[in-house]
């Protein structure tokens, strides 16, 4: 990692560090909200505002809260690769799946067949 996203990564970690203490200020979760969106981390600005909502969720500590905002992030991203590379591949029929296969038009092809190769 650069010396720049060094930088980056202790300035969330000390920004989400401040986001959790109460004590900061009355309005940290809306300034913490500002900063995920401004670093364009707009997953993890969405669950941290659902955390907010939840109270029961200040029962766990910095680091599974903190975890739980990388992984909506992370699962954000890899939503969205997987969208873009769906788009890009131009499928004829984007929502086909192996349930719809239709065996009786497919002599030589079984279902239990099909499951093994799926």
């Amino acid at each position: 990692m650069s010396r720049g996203g060094h930088r980056r990564a202790h300035a969330l970690v000390r920004a989400m560090a401040s986001c959790s203490n109460p004590a900061i200020s009355a309005n940290a979760g809306a300034r913490c909200t500002w900063f995920f969106v401004i670093v364009r981390l707009n997953a993890m600005a969405e669950a941290w505002a659902a955390q907010q909502a939840q109270p029961n969720l200040n029962s766990l500590s910095f680091d599974e809260r903190f975890g739980l905002l990388v992984d909506a992030e992370w699962l954000a991203r890899e939503n969205a690769r997987l969208g873009r590379a769906m788009k890009e591949a131009k499928l004829r029929m984007s929502s086909a799946c192996v349930e719809d296969i239709e065996y009786q038009r497919l002599h030589q092809l079984t279902q239990p067949r099909t499951q093994t190769l799926a």
